[in-house]
C-alpha cells in the first residue's frame, strides 16, 4: 500500500467547481449536489457540515436566506459563527433533497442513502472524502491532490485573488487570527513564488 500524500490540499479554481456542477447536474440522487454547493459556499470543516441538520438551513418550509452556524472547533472558546448565503439553484436542489430523502426538521441534513437507522446516520468523513476525489477524477484532476478541505478553502482563496481582502477571508473562514488565515491560504508563500518566477537566474 502506497503512503498517504500529506500536505496542504488545492482549492478548486471557478472552472474547476463550474466542471463538476455539471457533472453533479446529471445525478438522479441532489444530496451530492447539495452536499458540494453547501461545502463550497459556506467553507466549514468537514465535521461541521456532515453535522447540519435541516433545522439549520430551513426557516418553516423555506430556506433561510443567511445560514449561520456555529463550528465545533470554536463552539467553546470564542463562539465564533460562519455566515453564509446560497444561490437560488441551490436553494431549490436543497429543498428537493430534503422532500425527496423525506427528512424531519431534526434530522442530519447529510445522511447515508440506506440508511436503516431512525434517525437516519449522518454521512461519514470517510465517504465524503471518497465522494470529493470520484467529483475531482470525473473532470481530470488528480484525486491524490485533492481532499474535503480543498472544499473549504476554494471560495475563500477565489475571493482573495480577486479581491486581495484577507479579513473577509478570515471572517469566512471563522480564524481567530488574520495569520492563520494567511497561512492556511498558503498566501505568502504563493506570493513569494511569483516574486521569484520574475528573476530566473
Amino acid at each position: 500500500m502506497k503512503p498517504a500524500k500529506t500536505g496542504r490540499k488545492k482549492p478548486l479554481t471557478l472552472e474547476e467547481v463550474r466542471a463538476i456542477r455539471t457533472i453533479l447536474s446529471s445525478l438522479k440522487y441532489s444530496r451530492d449536489r447539495v452536499l458540494f454547493e453547501l461545502a463550497i459556499a459556506s467553507s466549514l470543516r468537514e465535521s461541521d457540515v456532515l453535522n447540519l441538520r435541516v433545522s439549520d438551513v430551513l426557516a418553516g418550509h423555506e430556506v433561510r436566506e443567511t445560514i449561520r452556524v456555529t463550528p465545533q472547533k470554536t463552539a467553546r472558546t470564542t463562539g465564533t459563527t460562519i455566515t453564509f448565503q446560497l444561490t437560488d439553484y441551490a436553494k431549490q436542489d436543497l429543498k428537493e433533497h430534503i422532500k425527496e430523502t423525506s427528512l424531519s426538521y431534526g434530522d442530519f441534513l447529510f445522511t447515508r442513502r440506506h440508511s436503516r437507522t431512525k434517525p437516519a446516520s449522518p454521512l461519514t468523513k470517510r465517504a465524503f472524502l471518497t465522494l470529493l476525489k470520484s467529483w475531482v477524477s470525473a473532470i481530470g484532476l488528480n484525486p491524490e491532490l485533492y481532499g474535503t478541505h480543498s472544499l473549504r478553502r476554494t471560495r475563500p482563496a477565489l475571493v482573495y485573488a480577486e479581491t486581495k481582502n484577507l479579513r473577509a477571508c478570515q471572517i469566512q473562514l471563522g480564524n481567530a487570527s488574520i495569520t492563520t488565515t494567511q497561512k492556511y491560504l498558503g498566501i505568502e508563500e504563493e506570493e513569494a513564488l511569483e516574486v521569484f518566477r520574475g528573476y530566473q537566474i
